[in-house]
């Protein structure tokens, strides 16, 4: 499966949007602390963009996207609003989840993007959403999207199985590289689960055709009823061009896209950026007996 030359340029926007964006929220402090992406504490996306659009140019917006990780490429890749992403990683009430919640609870229903950071959570909530799917025929697919850590989890691998015995429309996604917070990669290394058949492959992360031609074919699969299928994504291949950079280059050599339109679409991801993160910083906290509520009921 072969991208279109708008897929293509929806994939290099997207991946533009999600760096920039990323690097934004890293220079915001709040009075004086570290921003809420400061890469000691979570994960940067850097280098990972391409894996994300490459899948999420396959779904619709109905179609649930449930992850681990809370780096920001994720939820722009599946379309949630910059503004209140951004208002929501900066603690504003104008974001997605009031400003309570932060990067790492993030829900937004018109999108259908959850994150549920506890390792191998995003199984049960892609898993009853894709068997809900199923028994309601409707032809929606589902997304767990996992790191490395969630290969050691019994819950990821007895979802695998019993999603392939009931032909589930999954689509299970490992970073087999990346560590969420207060978890090592290396103990996904333990576990290997398996779909088997056209359903398994492994890609390198950066491998943005790769991924989208395998992630084209399973979510096919998924809607036609013919089950699940698992990806897993490999570190960066070595001397491997940064994807954002090759998939410019790719537009610019072999589908007409001029340097000067190229520009211009890095002006505009950094254009929406900025509105975003100005707009955030501006907005009003959430009110502290609010706050209270929603926390401790």
């Amino acid at each position: 499966m072969t991208p279109s030359r708008d897929q293509l340029l929806w994939m290099y926007r997207r991946m533009l949007l999600g760096r920039t964006f990323e690097e934004a929220l890293l220079g915001v402090s709040h009075g004086g602390r570290p921003g809420r992406l400061d890469p000691d504490v979570l994960p940067r996306a850097a280098g990972r963009e391409a894996s994300a659009v490459a899948v999420c140019a396959h779904l619709r917006p109905s179609d649930l996207l449930s992850a681990t990780e809370p780096a920001v490429h994720l939820p722009l890749a599946k379309g949630v609003n910059p503004i209140e992403l951004a208002a929501e990683a900066l603690g504003r009430d104008s974001g997605l989840g009031g400003g309570h919640s932060g990067r790492a609870h993030l829900c937004d229903g018109r999108s259908s993007y959850w994150c549920a950071p506890p390792v191998g959570d995003p199984c049960g909530l892609a898993f009853g959403w894709a068997l809900s799917g199923k028994m309601q025929e409707r032809d929606g697919v589902a997304v767990a999207w996992l790191c490395g850590a969630a290969a050691a989890e019994a819950e990821v691998d007895e979802s695998i199985h019993l999603a392939a015995m009931w032909r589930l429309p999954l689509l299970f996604v490992i970073e087999e590289h990346c560590a969420c917070p207060g978890s090592s990669a290396q103990a996904g290394a333990r576990r290997r689960p398996r779909v088997g058949g056209p359903g398994d492959a492994r890609l390198a992360v950066d491998d943005t055709l790769g991924i989208f031609a395998f992630a084209g074919q399973a979510v096919a699969r998924a809607r036609a009823g013919l089950g699940p299928s698992l990806l897993r994504l490999e570190d960066r291949r070595p001397g491997a061009a940064d994807p954002i950079l090759a998939l410019g280059e790719l537009l610019v050599a072999e589908h007409d896209l001029g340097e000067l339109a190229e520009v211009a679409l890095r002006h505009e991801a950094a254009r929406t950026v900025a509105e975003s993160v100005a707009y955030a910083r501006y907005s009003p906290r959430p009110h502290a007996p609010e706050a209270a509520l929603v926390h401790f009921g």
